[in-house]
């Protein structure tokens, strides 16, 4: 049984194109360059990029984007991967997010809730968007050579884990990698 897999996401992929087409620069520089420059030029409308221009919060000054552009990307795991996309079970989402010791309590408040409640929406209408999903294709592309990497990393922690801590396989969670190179 294999317990780990790497494998990407287009719920992250489609928040993240947001997040670009909106003007997060934050991977700017870490990410596929190709792919960066076709985000940053995709054509959505005003109020999706509105949406995610919230993101941007400057509570935290190393980044402006803590914790909401972190709260979508959590989110979008909470939402069916194929249209009409819905969240699977809000309220465990809502209760993950409150129980984020990390996140000041603050943050925590009915704007957050109504913003994350409507993203299923957004990334609906930007999975319907060519640009972003010709992005998508070429985002797989370049993800192809790196999994096999990841997949080799990982399948070596897993026996290390297993091994040395002398646990049956079966009693091991299942791990899954979610590479985001934006």
């Amino acid at each position: 049984m294999k317990g780990y897999s790497v494998q990407p996401n287009k719920n992250i992929f489609t928040v993240y194109a947001g997040l670009i087409a909106s003007g997060y620069d934050l991977s700017e520089l870490n990410c596929d360059t190709e792919i960066y420059k076709l985000l940053r030029k995709v054509q959505i409308k005003e109020s999706i990029v509105s949406y995610f221009r919230r993101a941007r919060t400057l509570s935290c000054k190393v980044n402006p984007y803590w914790p909401r552009a972190f709260l979508l990307s959590l989110s979008s795991l909470y939402i069916t991967e194929k249209s009409p996309y819905t969240y699977k079970d809000f309220e465990k989402l809502l209760n993950h997010i409150m129980n984020l010791s990390q996140i000041n309590p603050k943050e925590k408040n009915e704007d957050l809730i109504d913003w994350i409640h409507q993203l299923p929406s957004i990334i609906e209408k930007l999975q319907h968007n060519a640009e972003i999903q010709q992005s998508w294709l070429q985002f797989l592309s370049v993800l192809i050579e790196k999994t096999k990497i990841y997949d080799l990393i990982v399948k070596e922690s897993y026996e290390v884990v297993k091994n040395n801590l002398d646990v049956l396989e079966n009693d091991l969670p299942e791990i899954i990698i979610i590479p985001n190179y934006l």
